[in-house]
């Protein structure tokens, strides 16, 4: 069809549907001029595991990695449908990406190697300088190393980004590392008086954990909603509306209130 949006759904469709044709079909469809679809075909041809092109074309993508401005999105995508693949191919890969000094990158990195539980490079990605990319290496780490890793997240607990500390929060639910609880609690007292989306998300999730901990919550001090100005009407609608999160190219991840 020539709506790329048509092509996009028979794709998921042949899929859904579980079709033989879908895997050669996803193959030629790696080549579709609109990038929503190329980048759709080569995330579900992890599903041709057993179809030794697919594999080879996602090997010949993954090789194709580069810094370059909107160069990146196909091979960091055929990564991590090879680690599901096949883990050797995509190992002996994956050093260009956690090198690279565009961030996307190192993000696709992380999730190639939660995919195949490599906690070496999750742990140091979990350092990087940019957020999200230690975000998404801390949710690896939760999935492999579990409470192995809690020595990560109690450190992530101290950076400013507020969706870094919300994951390591989330992270150390059920921990008996013995610094978590007064790492979580510093945290909290950071947080505080921030009243952005992210810091509330991130204060609920240090509260959620340290309550299963069974560290006490503090008493809200009194009066304090009359003696903040800031704790409008106007906020509190905002603070309650549903929200959601936009990543923008080479800026970063913010969150945005609907209707408000």
């Amino acid at each position: 069809d020539s709506a790329p949006l048509v092509r996009l759904e028979a794709l998921r469709g042949l899929h859904a549907r579980d079709d033989e044709r879908a895997c050669p079909v996803t193959i030629a469809m790696t080549s579709d001029p609109d990038p929503r679809v190329a980048l759709e075909a080569i995330g579900e041809l992890r599903a041709c595991d057993t179809w030794s092109a697919a594999v080879s074309l996602l090997d010949h993508l993954a090789g194709e990695v580069g810094d370059a401005y909107r160069q990146w999105h196909r091979a960091a995508h055929a990564l991590v449908s090879l680690a599901a693949v096949d883990p050797g191919r995509a190992r002996e890969r994956l050093t260009p990406f956690t090198s690279a000094s565009t961030w996307h990158l190192r993000l696709y990195a992380a999730r190639a190697a939660a995919v195949l539980d490599d906690r070496p490079t999750l742990q140091r990605l979990a350092q990087d300088a940019n957020d999200n990319v230690v975000e998404a290496a801390l949710f690896g780490l939760v999935t492999g190393a579990g409470h192995d890793a809690d020595a990560i997240y109690v450190a992530a607990l101290g950076r400013p980004a507020h969706q870094v500390v919300r994951a390591a929060a989330l992270a150390l639910d059920g921990s008996t590392h013995p610094g978590a609880a007064s790492a979580l609690e510093a945290a909290r007292q950071r947080l505080a008086g921030d009243l952005s989306a992210g810091a509330l998300d991130a204060y609920a999730a240090i509260m959620d954990t340290l309550s299963g901990l069974g560290a006490r919550p503090p008493a809200r001090p009194a009066g304090r909603a009359d003696a903040n100005p800031s704790l409008t009407t106007a906020n509190l609608r905002r603070l309650s509306a549903p929200r959601a999160r936009v990543i923008v190219r080479d800026v970063g991840t913010f969150e945005v209130a609907l209707g408000v």
